[in-house]
């Protein structure tokens, strides 16, 4: 039983990294694309 929690867990640990990676920038993507003009800015 100890083996099916520690995968649970791992399981949720993954996807709040994966939430959080993707979440937290976010903001910075448009300059990434460099759609518009956000090169220059």
């Amino acid at each position: 039983m100890g083996i099916g929690i520690a995968i649970v867990a791992f399981y949720a640990i993954l996807a709040g990294v994966l939430i959080f990676k993707y979440e937290k920038p976010s903001k910075n993507r448009g300059k990434i694309t460099g759609r518009g003009g956000d090169f220059e800015g």
